[in-house]
């Protein structure tokens, strides 16, 4: 029998497919932004540590990120069915056993981490994520112990020759749960492990490990809009949305004016202001009502609603034609996408559901357009129809996402309680001098 190639190895089948699947990211999000790609280190093997906030969605914007192959780790569970496991395995995407998969599953992480070693040796970038699951907050678990495992037997069989680096990665999206919102992966200052752990020999590997996970968490967290998860977690997140309404910038310097007004918020909070608590707690009944009314923070992010709501009302007639068309020629597509997507009880699957139903449905859908087309009609008439069914899905997408801000204007715009509830808030944040 032929033996596998390892995932280190070099894949012309793999090379041919990245584009192809980067294409699909890159036609997900409507705007993409990639910065601190100069703190990659190039004199070594690279471990990315991310956050995890939007399941597959996260790996697939790294792999976007920059040109070059990498590898991947994933939970063990998914690798149960073989079929699936040899497509993963493909993919570049390697299994790794969690603590609560038992003890001696976790026995299995030893030969899965000298897969890894060999990834790194063969200077493929290595991506974990260290939290061990994903959650859609902006906020971090608590780092687990496998990447420094990963990071220390990186060192041990390698160090003498190479040098190894973590580098902290943070991903922001403007929504978790619909497709075609904006992205940004933002690359952190990387940390040398030969450095780091040569430079603490006098310490206890535990506590080397304990220093290294708080490193990486610190770092990370400066690079996304970042809460600490608490019972207040919600009330802060709404009040610095609202604090933050009328700004417009890149996502990264939404991120930093996020974490400005954060920062400013839990200070007060530890002051432990009477005014702050009666103020979190309107935030708390503004984002329930919000919440229900399905009302999102782009609505209020401006007084004068009725000419943005004219304007939009305008667009969406203007854009029905083509919409109605999309829908009809892309009818299969949406309907298998929609079916997959209410399997999934856990929200932060949807993107992605969505995202590999483009992948294969949609680009299977489109080869069987363009055959028909090519069959059916000239040439040059095939063209230009499959031009404009191309797009449809993406279209089809943005003009759900438009429809939807269009209702959620109309409702804010008719709610006055809401919006008094909103002013309140606004003179109470100023009479708390956050």
């Amino acid at each position: 029998m032929k033996k596998r190639k390892g995932v280190e190895e070099k894949n012309l089948l793999y090379n041919i497919i990245k584009p192809f699947v980067c294409f699909w990211v890159r036609r997900s999000y409507k705007k993409r932004e990639v910065i601190g790609t100069e703190n990659i280190p190039k004199d070594g093997s690279v471990i990315f540590a991310p956050n995890h906030c939007n399941t597959l969605m996260d790996a697939l914007v790294i792999l976007n990120a920059t040109k070059e192959a990498k590898a991947f780790g994933a939970r063990a569970d998914l690798f149960n069915n073989k079929i699936l496991a040899s497509f993963l395995h493909f993919l570049k995407i390697i299994p790794i056993v969690r603590k609560r998969d038992g003890i001696r599953e976790v026995q299995k992480n030893n030969e899965i981490f000298e897969t890894i070693v060999k990834v790194l040796e063969a200077k493929m970038p290595f991506c974990i994520f260290p939290e061990g699951t994903h959650r859609t907050k902006h906020s971090l678990l608590p780092i687990g112990k496998g990447i420094w495992r990963v990071a220390k037997l990186a060192y041990e069989r390698l160090g003498s020759k190479q040098k190894i680096y973590i580098v902290p990665v943070g991903i922001e999206y403007s929504d978790y749960f619909h497709m075609r919102g904006r992205s940004l992966v933002s690359f952190g200052q990387a940390i040398e492990v030969n450095e780091f752990i040569e430079s603490r020999s006098d310490k206890t590997e535990s506590n080397v490990q304990i220093e290294l996970r708080q490193i990486i968490k610190d770092r990370i967290s400066n690079l996304i809009t970042f809460v600490e998860d608490n019972d207040d977690y919600e009330k802060v997140v709404e009040l610095a949305r609202i604090m933050t309404a009328e700004f417009r910038g890149t996502m990264k310097e939404e991120v930093d004016n996020n974490n400005h007004y954060i920062r400013r918020i839990e200070n007060k909070m530890q002051q432990g202001s009477k005014k702050v608590t009666k103020l979190l707690n309107k935030v708390e009944h503004f984002f329930n009502k919000r919440k229900n009314l399905n009302i999102v923070q782009e609505s209020y992010r401006t007084d004068d609603h009725l000419p943005i709501i004219i304007k939009r009302i305008a667009l969406i007639i203007l854009g029905a034609p083509y919409f109605i068309f999309s829908s009809l020629v892309s009818l299969p597509v949406i309907i298998i996408s929609e079916f997959i997507v209410k399997k999934f009880k856990d929200r932060a699957f949807h993107n992605s559901a969505r995202f590999l139903v483009l992948l294969f449905i949609n680009s299977l859908w489109l080869l069987i357009w363009a055959i028909v087309l090519l069959i059916v009609c000239k040439w040059y008439i095939a063209i230009v129809l499959f031009a404009l069914i191309a797009p449809s899905m993406i279209y089809y997408y943005d003009y759900a996402n438009y429809a939807r801000i269009l209702w959620s204007d109309i409702t804010w715009f008719r709610r006055k309680d809401i919006k008094a509830l909103l002013t309140e808030i606004e003179k109470d944040i100023v009479n708390c001098y956050i």
